[in-house]
């Protein structure tokens, strides 16, 4: 009680200990994470034990660029002193146990968080249970590559994001919020306006320069996607006049040409955020909200008219789209694999990046596969760029590495991954159901694989050529087991189905 009463009389006797706090809360208000941040730390260091100012100090962790792994010291203390009242809490502190990779933990935290009922998250939380299983899935089975961070040259401490490469692994193209761009001041959530940079590759003397007044603006500009040849750009513009609109510019002898805005049967009402192009120019993926779609941000197709405009769009349908956000559609160079970023499919969290194959024989896309970690994470994972034999490619994260926000990175594949197949398990006299799981060995006889069907009854993995075995387990034991050869036939199908009967 004396204890309470004292901690009572400091904060009321403590009104710029209340102004500092009121002040941030303001900034929170308007989504200004970044400027709340360190006001907050500096209170927290003069009351240590102030679980508001420690809840405050997580919810800008968790909602910036920032390194959302510090996250957790601060729920945790909130969580365990139980002096709180939002069952928010619990989500909050699940959510920062899955960037320090805690999924076990954080799966118990959100059950019970759902079993509660009630709170601002529980849209959400469902979903997030199923990403905390899928996880601990893909980190059975970690991609075989390696992170290097672009360095001073092209990386501030500011927000650097968005990169793609020219096939020809030239120019590479990102965007940024750092202090000096066309925008000028601050904006109402602390971040600089973003502008659009480049970045020779291969010259030993190059440094990011902005693309100028001819593709910026004072408002905020990214760059959205770019043609295999690098030679047309796809902007997204989110000022006023122009909310939510996919742009397109071209590089004719080393200039651009001022943006143009795509059609409307490209761009609507809606939201459009990010577009590419076939090899060959004639097909136009793009993300919209439009109405009709599977759910928020779905992903279109458009072919090219004779006359140079872009037909009626088409979307993409259930297998790709889902109720969540599709976004940054890329298609590979052999005009093969679709690879996207999604928040509907399960992942390690937040967006992941994701590939589909296209089945040219049945005229449909593969399910989704997951692209791996360590390149997925917990935090949001929206692009990625290959170079053209697709040993290397380009995204954007926060790694302990990082310059301060995030970074762009340069990620090498160890194993090339054309030298890949989606290999579909169907069972032949009905589905795969969910007490039944595949697991895949290597020929050192090693667990390479644990897979689970997905919503329509199918196994699905990606493999590279090599000799496997299969096995298929319900709850009573092994119900199947055989061989299994992935040849360059396979690799130069794309996705290959096998079909598996099971008394």
């Amino acid at each position: 009680m004396r204890k309470s009463l004292a901690f009572l009389l400091v904060l009321l006797f403590s009104p710029g200990l209340f102004g500092q706090v009121k002040d941030a809360k303001g900034l929170i208000s308007k989504g200004n994470y970044i400027d709340a941040l360190p006001i907050l730390l500096g209170e927290y260091k003069r009351e240590p034990e102030n679980t508001q100012i420690a809840l405050l100090i997580t919810d800008c962790y968790l909602n910036s660029y920032v390194n959302k792994k510090e996250a957790l010291k601060y729920i945790e203390k909130v969580y365990y002193s139980k002096n709180y009242s939002s069952p928010d809490v619990v989500y909050k502190y699940a959510l920062a146990l899955t960037y320090h990779l805690k999924y076990e933990d954080a799966k118990s935290l959100f059950i019970q968080y759902k079993k509660i009922g009630k709170g601002n998250y529980q849209d959400k939380v469902e979903m997030a249970i199923r990403n905390c299983d899928k996880a601990l899935e893909l980190m059975e089975i970690p991609l075989n590559i390696s992170f290097r961070n672009l360095g001073e040259k092209v990386n501030t401490p500011y927000p650097d994001y968005y990169p793609f490469v020219s096939k020809n692994d030239s120019v590479l193209y990102f965007t940024s919020r750092r202090p000096g761009n066309i925008g000028g001041s601050r904006e109402f959530d602390g971040y600089y306006p973003s502008d659009i940079f480049y970045y020779r590759l291969h010259d030993p003397n190059a440094r990011a320069k902005n693309v100028g007044k001819m593709l910026n603006t004072t408002g905020d500009d990214q760059v959205v996607g770019l043609s295999n040849d690098g030679r047309v750009l796809f902007i997204y513009f989110d000022i006023i006049d122009y909310f939510g609109d996919i742009y397109m510019a071209r590089n004719n002898a080393g200039k651009f040409t001022r943006n143009f805005k795509l059609t409307e049967t490209v761009n609507s009402e809606a939201l459009e955020t990010s577009a590419s192009m076939s090899s060959d120019g004639q097909v136009l993926f793009f993300s919209s909200s439009r109405p009709g779609g599977e759910g928020k941000l779905d992903i279109y197709s458009s072919r090219k008219l004779p006359d140079g405009s872009w037909g009626l769009p088409q979307n993409l349908g259930n297998v790709i789209n889902t109720p969540g956000n599709e976004d940054f559609p890329q298609l590979s160079a052999d005009g093969k694999t679709l690879y996207f970023s999604s928040t509907g499919h399960p992942g390690m969290g937040g967006a992941d990046i994701f590939m589909s194959n296209w089945n040219e024989e049945l005229n449909i896309w593969s399910e989704p596969v997951n692209i791996g970690y360590p390149l997925n994470t917990p935090d949001d994972d929206m692009t990625i760029s290959f170079s053209n034999n697709e040993e290397y490619a380009y995204i954007s994260a926060h790694r302990d590495d990082s310059y301060g926000f995030q970074d762009i990175y340069k990620v090498t594949f160890h194993n090339n991954t054309n030298n890949k197949v989606v290999m579909v398990f169907e069972r032949g006299n009905g589905v795969f159901d969910d007490s039944m799981e595949m697991i895949l060995y290597d020929q050192k006889n090693e667990i390479i694989g644990i897979y689970h069907p997905d919503k329509k009854g199918k196994f699905i993995t990606i493999l590279r050529k090599g000799k496997y075995k299969v096995v298929i387990e319900d709850e009573l034991g092994v119900i199947y087991e055989d061989q299994l050869i992935v040849s360059g036939y396979h690799i130069n199908k794309g996705t290959v189905t096998k079909t598996i009967n099971i008394k």
